[in-house]
């Protein structure tokens, strides 16, 4: 469970990521 936990954080990382690149593609 703790695996699937870690997974689930690392995959919200990795949306928060994508968001940010997004948004500085648009503002730039």
């Amino acid at each position: 469970t703790g695996d699937k936990e870690a997974s689930r954080h690392c995959l919200q990382n990795v949306l928060q990521q994508n968001v940010a690149t997004i948004k500085n593609q648009y503002f730039m």
